[in-house]
């Protein structure tokens, strides 16, 4: 539970409250924005597109959710972190990143897909990697055993999820369905141009099942941004009426959520928040 236990370490110092936790989104968000400039700049050294998929990052991860904190946001830099890791042959520090992705989300687990597909020629650099992942996963694993509260991880991390998957799961709007179809279609277009990006955007795309709501897809932004840097992309028509409509749907998305309310502090939660405190005792069950 590594976001969790960060949070608790940034109150400690930062105090519990909305601008606090305003002001460590705006750190990751900035952070990561950095990032994939970084590593744009790294995969695609030519490229002059790399300014143009910067702003489309900025724009989708702003349209879809990324100005509030969730697990799938800090999983979107490690992702992108691992990538490059991996595509620079660092594969114990790709393995010790994607272990932090796994304590921050267990559906990181989805990540297998493309590591396999980028070192399926090579077993010695796949079990090097996977040192890296223990390196982070048995510490985190002896300290929650040794302090006793393993058990509720697990049913946290294992089987909490599943009765989730059951209980919560909706059908996606004609909007969303339509946009994560899109967004399928640009990386199935890419297999053989960008392979390994392709892999990584399309293993991402799992996050947003089962409750199908947009800031889900965070992880695989980058991915989706990272095809546009690309200088051969922009040989196809196609390519550029794509790069048009995400654009479009990022600019109305971020004009139609301008200057809302906080998520949580919204009048009607606020008016629950009161009812509840006014008609139910300190220690009792809700």
């Amino acid at each position: 539970p590594l976001l969790p236990a960060f949070l608790w370490a940034w109150f400690k110092i930062w105090g519990n409250s909305l601008i606090s936790l305003k002001f460590l989104t705006w750190i990751i968000v900035t952070a990561t924005d950095i990032l994939f400039y970084f590593v744009a700049a790294r995969i695609f050294p030519k490229s002059r597109f790399i300014p143009i998929s910067l702003i489309l990052y900025i724009l989708l991860m702003t349209a879809l959710g990324g100005n509030s904190l969730w697990f799938d946001l800090l999983i979107a830099p490690l992702f992108l972190i691992t990538y490059y890791l991996l595509s620079q042959k660092k594969f114990f520090s790709a393995g010790v990143v994607l272990g932090l992705a796994l304590l921050t989300k267990q559906l990181s687990l989805v990540a297998a897909v493309p590591v396999y597909f980028m070192l399926r020629p090579s077993r010695q650099h796949f079990l090097i990697l996977v040192k890296g992942v223990l390196t982070v996963l048995f510490p985190a694993i002896l300290f929650l055993a040794v302090t006793g509260v393993f058990p509720d991880f697990f049913s946290w991390a294992v089987s909490f999820p599943s009765t989730i998957a059951r209980h919560s799961f909706q059908l996606p709007q004609g909007r969303s369905l339509l946009l994560v179809a899109a967004i399928f279609l640009a990386f199935l277009t890419q297999l053989r141009t960008n392979p390994n990006i392709s892999y990584w955007g399309l293993a991402s795309l799992v996050f947003i099942y089962p409750r199908f709501e947009l800031f889900h897809l965070q992880p695989t932004l980058p991915f989706l941004a990272l095809i546009f840097a690309n200088p051969k992309i922009f040989r196809a028509r196609l390519s550029l009426a794509a790069l048009a409509i995400f654009l479009l749907i990022s600019i109305r998305q971020i004009t139609r959520d301008y200057n809302q309310p906080d998520r949580f502090y919204e009048d009607s939660t606020i008016a629950i928040s009161v009812w509840i405190k006014s008609h139910t005792q300190p220690n009792e069950k809700i």
